[in-house]
């Protein structure tokens, strides 16, 4: 009965705030690139956990862009959280990804001396990712690759093409999730490989 009514109330949310999403038609298409890396603040339940032990982070969710027909799309490892949505990796437009969450806000990031072919070639393997519909890691464990969550689908992306975003260095924190290493938002968001090229608050806090 708990689940029913929690899935009821996401329902109901979702349904009243689809439509109030004008802004996402400000956001400049031309600014993206094949393999940028898009951060998001949301107000999801694992999103407001993830503040609580990532305190330096503005941001809880981040995936990567793949451009097909000149429009950014993200690809991304969904928690299942959001209304009709499984939790494994997947590619959807950048419409429905800010749709999510009730997002707030989102920056995006890009490698430093990045070109169209590693761009494309980082996306292309991320896109792989979705395409095998790869299960979200709810145990949070970088020692294995045949789940994944967000931070490290980035992370592995560009770990494939020699690009080791965060030199390997991870979070030691000692919280129930089964390993004592993790990938946080704040991890990517310090990586001396990226600049940020755009910002948005959507949403007031």
């Amino acid at each position: 009965m708990i689940f029913i009514s929690y899935s009821l109330i996401r329902l109901k949310e979702y349904k009243e705030n689809i439509n109030n999403f004008q802004y996402i038609k400000t956001v400049d298409y031309n600014l993206f690139k094949s393999g940028d890396i898009i951060f998001r603040r949301g107000q999801g339940i694992l999103g407001q956990a993830l503040f609580q032990v990532d305190k330096t982070s503005e941001y809880s969710h981040v995936g990567i862009i793949k451009m097909i027909n000149n429009r950014p799309f993200v690809i991304h490892a969904s928690t299942g959280e959001n209304f009709g949505q499984d939790a494994i990796v997947i590619i959807e437009d950048l419409e429905t990804f800010l749709k999510t969450e009730l997002t707030q806000a989102i920056s995006i990031y890009r490698l430093k001396n990045i070109d169209d072919i590693i761009g494309s070639k980082v996306a292309n393997i991320a896109d792989q990712y979705a395409q095998k519909k790869i299960p979200f890691d709810s145990e949070f464990n970088l020692k294995t690759k045949d789940r994944l969550y967000c931070t490290e689908l980035v992370w592995r992306a560009y770990l494939a093409i020699e690009i080791d975003l965060v030199d390997s260095e991870f979070s030691h924190l000692s919280i129930p999730l089964g390993q004592d290493e993790y990938l946080l938002p704040s991890g990517l968001l310090n990586s001396h490989y990226l600049y940020q090229i755009y910002q948005l608050e959507l949403k007031e806090n």
